[in-house]
């Protein structure tokens, strides 16, 4: 219940960031389109003065050179015009700056937007989740079959943990047989075996708990290993204290029957009646 409530707020809080995320794109793109316009009306100001001085400068062609009123006043005229052009041309290199800093704002705004989305997303996938491990805890603790959405979950979910186990199996055997070396120490099949058995267990119990050994610890643990199968398989025999002894007739020894006398002697065997004659005649009566 309270793992539910969790996942509750969590998709409350996510939806609240959603909201202010999308209110400050709205803020960021107002902001841009107004940087925008901005920078569109010192644009058409500066080719407005441009125009005018490409005119004044037809003006002057035509006029009498010696109009000394006429050119002072053209002179003036081109100042102006030439001054008033450089701050233009000042204010649209300002403009555009501002417009690319409004839109660096307006994208990082969009992918707050994007990330704050994915967190809801995810929030409310987890509340699912959440509510359907709860709805299969019920079935469970009430001993009913499961409903076959959630049976399909459950299978999938241990089809999943089946491969995850399979692939690590994989990787820490691989890990095993990479490094693996008994130098000069002589192992049967089966402390071969039971010694790379327990250098698996020992890199697996590493890894659950968060920890890479060194390669040097791995080396060392590898020889503790190897010496402990072959002192496990040497107790593991029992000491035989006794050597058996053949004097007495065992019936699974085969050496008796070629030593031992029989009980009874064989009686000799001579000529068995009935087709062994030569004079034998299947169809006699006296065969009957």
């Amino acid at each position: 219940m309270n793992q539910s409530i969790d996942q509750a707020n969590k998709v409350a809080k996510a939806q609240a960031e959603v909201k202010s995320a999308t209110d400050d794109l709205a803020v960021k793109q107002s902001e841009v389109f107004r940087a925008q316009a901005a920078e569109e009306e010192i644009r058409a100001r500066l080719q407005g003065v441009q125009r005018e001085l490409v005119a004044l400068d037809a003006q002057a062609c035509s006029t009498d050179p010696n109009d000394e009123p006429a050119l002072h006043r053209l002179s003036t005229e081109q100042s102006f015009l030439e001054t008033q052009l450089a701050a233009l041309e000042g204010a649209a290199k300002r403009a555009k700056a501002a417009r690319e800093k409004a839109q660096d704002l307006d994208s990082a705004a969009s992918a707050s937007v994007v990330s704050a989305e994915q967190v809801l997303k995810r929030a409310r996938s987890a509340a699912q989740e959440c509510e359907f491990d709860a709805q299969e805890a019920r079935y469970r603790a009430a001993g009913e079959p499961l409903p076959q959405h959630l049976a399909e979950r459950a299978a999938f979910r241990e089809r999943i943990a089946e491969e995850d186990r399979q692939r690590e199996s994989r990787s820490i055997w691989n890990e095993v047989t990479g490094l693996w070396d008994s130098g000069e120490a002589v192992l049967s099949h089966d402390q071969h075996t039971a010694a790379q058995r327990m250098f698996f267990d020992y890199i697996q119990g590493e890894r659950r708990a968060g920890r890479r050994p060194s390669d040097k610890q791995l080396v060392d643990r590898m020889k503790e290993v190897i010496m402990d199968a072959r002192m496990t398989d040497i107790r593991a025999v029992p000491r035989q204290t006794e050597t058996p002894s053949h004097d007495q007739a065992d019936p699974g020894d085969v050496r008796w029957r070629k030593t031992l006398a029989p009980s009874h002697p064989a009686a000799s065997i001579g000529k068995i009646s009935g087709g062994t004659e030569t004079t034998y005649d299947p169809f006699s009566k006296e065969n009957d």
